[in-house]
């Protein structure tokens, strides 16, 4: 059973999905960030904005206007930080709990956000992706609808 806070309508509308390593090759960061930067207006972006360059990112696309679904593995956060709500209040942020009752972020409820955020999402777009991280089974699984901006 999934938790939401703010407009749920955004899940009705066409999703770009962002997935990114937490470690990340320095060759990837700047065409992470020009990606998010030369998104067409009204572009909605999930993602957990859990990985260094997700959160560089989230903060990108706030500041940008554009609407985001932020996914967590955890349980809802019991205080939104004033940017978030601010989108929230705007109607162009929601945040998904796929795991409302864990007050931690564990391996499995990760690959089971990353899940929801592949399903949900009209494209992926994988930041990085290495053959070793967890993340590459799930581009395998949605390589039909995915691009990479980097991989080793």
């Amino acid at each position: 059973m999934h938790k939401y806070l703010g407009n749920q309508a955004l899940l009705n509308e066409y999703k770009i999905g962002f997935l990114c390593s937490s470690r990340v090759s320095s060759r990837a960061i700047l065409p992470c960030y020009d990606w998010a930067t030369t998104l067409p207006s009204g572009s909605i972006v999930v993602s957990g904005f859990h990985s260094p360059i997700e959160r560089d990112i989230l903060q990108i696309l706030l500041r940008t206007g554009h609407s985001v679904v932020m996914v967590l593995a955890r349980r809802l956060y019991s205080t939104i930080p004033p940017e978030w709500q601010k989108a929230i209040d705007e109607q162009r942020m929601l945040i998904v709990s796929t795991a409302p009752e864990a007050s931690r972020v564990g391996r499995l409820a990760a690959q089971q956000r990353n899940e929801y955020i592949a399903q949900v999402s009209d494209h992926l777009v994988f930041g990085y992706i290495h053959e070793s991280s967890s993340l590459w089974s799930c581009y395998q699984k949605y390589k039909n609808k995915s691009e990479i901006i980097d991989s080793v």
